[in-house]
């Protein structure tokens, strides 16, 4: 395999398994759904990324960071429309959720989606 190819692989393979956690998010409302984003924000530091690409390890690090940043309801209810608009890539809610979002957390999950693209991966 050539090397844009194994970056691509990799960066594919942290996508799905961020996809699978994020499925936990869905139709949850209040504490359950705080506790839910805990365990999503611990369940996505497990992803092993160190075969992707730099940029993405460090945009993914960041993002990762982010998600364990203390938020508020109405921001983890975001982040979940956010992780699952992106996933369905539906631009428009994606769009729409992450302006609800806390810009940092927004912000990183951003560099991930623009780095798997580059990479051709998302």
């Amino acid at each position: 395999m050539q090397t844009n190819d194994l970056a691509k692989a990799s960066i594919v393979r942290v996508l799905a398994r961020q996809k699978e956690f994020a499925q936990s998010l869905k139709g949850l409302r209040g504490a359950r759904l705080q506790k839910a984003w805990k365990a999503y924000a611990s369940a996505i530091e497990t992803i092993d990324f160190k075969r992707c690409p730099k940029d993405f390890r460090l945009a993914w690090f960041d993002y990762v960071q982010a998600c364990h940043k203390p938020l508020g309801v109405s921001d983890i209810i975001a982040a979940a429309e956010v992780a699952v608009a992106a996933r369905t890539r539906s631009k428009e809610l994606a769009d729409h959720a992450a302006e609800k979002l806390d810009n940092s957390l927004s912000a990183c999950w951003t560099r991930v989606k623009r780095l798997a693209v580059a990479y051709d991966a998302f």
